[in-house]
């Protein structure tokens, strides 16, 4: 008997072959990822055309400026189907900038589901309750910035290097409580801001189902920027 084979993979497969997008959608969000040195950089984008031989996507900006990709430059557009998170290797082939910049993107991979979902990042600014494991206090603090692995939080006391806290978030529809485990930690130096403490947790033995919970809010707040017309 032969071994069944996932319809959405056999169709984005016929599409990376054959040059036939049916999965994507004109309007449809995606993530562009790529590399600096040794840092990953991921833009929110959306799907403008679908061409015989490539997807047509929004130039991603940072700030008010265009950020550059290269022609022949490979990137990684990220996607989400149903509760699922894919990517695929891409070239870029072509830019325009008339009516809007766009970049004229050519698969060259099959698709792979990924398994690097903590690269998905935002900022944000967001109340979070924190316990910490050791005592049980409480306290209360702020996300500045939220990944599928971790965040940054601003808090009104020190945490130290090591130690394990409690995250308690609030997403769009639910709360998820995450076992973290701080891995920076230090005080705000502007004189205005000298009672503020910093804090960088990474998360500890997170659920698959939590992190793509986190993931999902991430995406969603992604696209309202976008809907708004703001960029990062």
């Amino acid at each position: 008997m032969g071994k069944k084979t996932d319809g959405f993979f056999e169709k984005l497969n016929r599409g990376v072959k054959g040059l036939d997008y049916t999965v994507f959608k004109v309007g449809m969000k995606v993530n562009i990822e790529v590399e600096r040195g040794n840092q990953n950089i991921f833009f929110p984008s959306k799907v403008e055309d679908i061409e015989f031989d490539n997807l047509v996507l929004d130039m991603p900006m940072q700030g008010n400026q265009l950020f550059y990709i290269g022609l022949n430059e490979s990137i990684r557009i990220h996607f989400s189907k149903g509760d699922s998170f894919y990517y695929f290797i891409g070239k870029v082939v072509g830019k325009k900038y008339i009516p809007i910049p766009v970049l004229h993107v050519n698969a060259v991979s099959p698709p792979i589901k990924n398994q690097r979902r903590e690269f998905f990042r935002i900022k944000v600014t967001m109340k979070v309750k924190i316990s910490l494991i050791e005592t049980g206090e409480l306290m209360d603090g702020h996300i500045k910035d939220l990944s599928g692995s971790g965040a940054l939080i601003t808090l009104d006391r020190e945490l130290k290097k090591g130690e394990l806290i409690n995250v308690r978030i609030t997403l769009i529809s639910k709360v998820v409580e995450v076992k973290s485990m701080v891995v920076r930690a230090w005080k705000e130096e502007h004189p205005q801001r000298s009672g503020m403490y910093y804090a960088a947790v990474q998360f500890v033995d997170i659920e698959e189902e939590k992190r793509d919970e986190i993931i999902k809010f991430i995406l969603a707040e992604q696209r309202k920027l976008i809907n708004k017309g703001y960029r990062y």
